[in-house]
């Protein structure tokens, strides 16, 4: 990538296969909860930007909120940019301002937001996607994800160390720190014993390996054969894929997840830092998720700590 260039935008890339999901009841006063679908293995939630309604991808990939062009084609745009993704490719991005996103009853007024062509995802997926939920969207919140109860759960002005009322009373699986750099979620994790950086990205179906690290860490990869990765612009690149036998954040242990393996300098550039390993689903199934984007904090809890 030039070194001219301005930073670039993250996107992924994402599968779509609709599942629709139901709801809970959660008694935090505080709390703000919204319903979610599960489309394959992708988070999909209604929301409004100015006088439009429809789909968005819970994506935290994706440092800020990123709009359709398709649907947005009339906004006022200003300096371009360089979005990559996984795969390594290239495609320009414009920036435009919304006046406002709603998410339920949660208003949030005007709203910077990246404008790309996301055709190609509504074209294998056959949805219509208005845009990306990214990191920016939930700045200075806390969120809680359940996804066997089908719920995103919104704080909006918590408190410096405060969990969700309903899991104050439960044993994390795990608790860590987070790093928000370049709006990356990143988690520090193990593979063979090494300190390794993981970014924690919704949008990610399986779990992102990258290339260049060392022969002992990947040959923790069992590989299973070769496929095509679809990457921003449409793009197309092959990449091996197969399970990664162990690896750990904190002492909680995950194994046998689906993994690929990619080259992920331009995503480690796009973020400012770094990314070793980028995982989603493989992290998202094992139990409900709550990021304290003020304290900085990531804690896993057993699937059935909230109740209906």
């Amino acid at each position: 990538m030039l070194a001219d260039k301005p930073s670039p935008v993250i996107i992924n890339t994402l599968t779509l296969d609709l599942t629709l999901l139901g709801d809970v009841s959660i008694t935090d006063p505080d709390a703000l909860v919204i319903p979610v679908r599960r489309v394959n293995r992708l988070i999909v939630i209604e929301a409004k930007i100015d006088t439009l309604i429809g789909n968005f991808i819970l994506d935290t990939g994706a440092p800020e909120l990123i709009v359709n062009k398709t649907y947005f084609r009339n906004w006022w745009y200003k300096t371009d940019m360089v979005a990559s993704s996984a795969t390594g490719s290239l495609a320009t991005v414009q920036r435009t301002r919304t006046k406002e996103l709603t998410i339920r009853s949660w208003r949030i007024p005007k709203v910077n937001a990246n404008v790309t062509e996301l055709g190609h995802i509504e074209n294998r997926c056959g949805l219509k996607i208005l845009g990306l939920l990214g990191v920016s969207v939930f700045k200075g919140t806390s969120i809680t994800l359940d996804l066997n109860n089908n719920v995103l759960i919104v704080h909006t002005k918590p408190k410096q160390n405060e969990t969700l009322l309903d899991l104050q009373d439960k044993t994390p699986l795990f608790k860590t720190s987070i790093d928000l750099s370049n709006g990356a979620i990143l988690l520090k994790g193990k593979i063979a014993d090494k300190k390794l950086t993981f970014c924690f990205d919704t949008g990610a179906e399986t779990t992102v390996m990258h290339a260049g690290l060392s022969d002992k860490i990947l040959n923790t990869f069992e590989v299973n054969g070769r496929k095509s990765l679809l990457g921003t612009g449409g793009s197309r690149l092959e990449v091996l894929y197969g399970n990664l036998t162990s690896f750990t954040i904190e002492k909680y242990e995950i194994l046998n997840a689906e993994t690929i393996i990619t080259n992920l300098d331009a995503l480690s550039h796009g973020y400012g830092t770094r990314i070793d390993l980028m995982i989603g689903y493989d992290l998202i199934r094992k139990g409900i998720i709550h990021i304290n984007f003020s304290a900085k904090t990531f804690t896993l809890y057993p699937h059935g700590s909230l109740s209906k």
